[in-house]
């Protein structure tokens, strides 16, 4: 099966997405409530800036990207080498977040405003379950395989 991925790395990403959504909705389901909430006094401080969904958002584009053009216009060590940590530490996010489910609540009270972004940060708010602790997980594992790849 490990060769039969390594010639078909397209169904392996296709599999892993399969795979990984299906683990991530169970746990929206299933863990509504964290057993513990994740909190210090300087998150108080952290000042709320609407314009962040953009980067939020561009880190679902940017890792299919990334993925798809390193695997076909890099060298195939290139398109492993970020996939491979990739995947390992989302799943290793979500095996985490299996035995220990933990919530990090930063969102503010209201979201100001009428524009583009306030709109799309109410949006996301409304379709997100509260207590984001796993996409943060998630997107620091993604971005943690990304800076390893770079590396080397």
């Amino acid at each position: 099966m490990r060769t039969w991925f390594s010639r078909h790395p397209v169904w392996f990403m296709a599999f892993y997405m399969v795979f990984y959504l299906t683990v991530f909705h169970w746990l929206e389901v299933h863990v509504t409530v964290p057993d513990i909430w994740v909190h210090c006094r300087l998150d108080d401080f952290i000042p709320f800036c609407k314009y962040a969904i953009v980067p939020y958002l561009a880190w679902f584009g940017w890792i299919p990207f990334t993925l798809f053009y390193l695997l076909w216009k890099a060298p195939r060590a290139d398109f492993w080498r970020l996939c491979l940590p990739l995947f390992a530490g989302m799943t290793f996010a979500l095996a985490c977040y299996i035995v220990l489910p933990t919530g990090l609540y930063l969102r503010p009270y209201r979201v100001y405003g009428n524009d583009i972004f306030a709109q799309a940060v109410r949006l996301l708010y409304a379709t997100d379950a509260p207590g984001g602790g796993r996409a943060l997980r998630v997107h620091r594992a993604g971005h943690r395989a990304a800076q390893a790849a770079q590396l080397h």
